[in-house]
């Protein structure tokens, strides 16, 4: 399991030895509000789906493909966002 990240069972859609998928939950801190727009915007083209950022755009938590997530994690980065752990 990544650091800053919580393991979950996606039953909706097989793809693994066991039949789920396996996602990781993502919580990001931004000092903008324009950049969480930016990587809430850069997360989705990446074909993360859940994405949702807060009211005061802050922080936003995306659930990521295991396979999407050191991807996710280097775009939050490169866009001013720290993870959570």
């Amino acid at each position: 399991m990544k650091s800053g990240s919580a393991q979950q069972i996606n039953p909706r859609s097989p793809r693994t030895n066991e039949g789920y998928d396996m996602t990781s939950r993502i919580v990001a801190v931004f000092q903008d509000g324009s950049r969480t727009r930016e990587a809430q915007l850069k997360l989705q083209a990446l074909r993360v789906t859940e994405v949702e950022g807060e009211a005061d755009g802050s922080m936003l938590t995306a659930m990521v493909e295991d396979d999407l997530v050191d991807r996710a994690l280097y775009l939050i980065r490169q866009t001013g966002g720290t993870t959570e752990l």
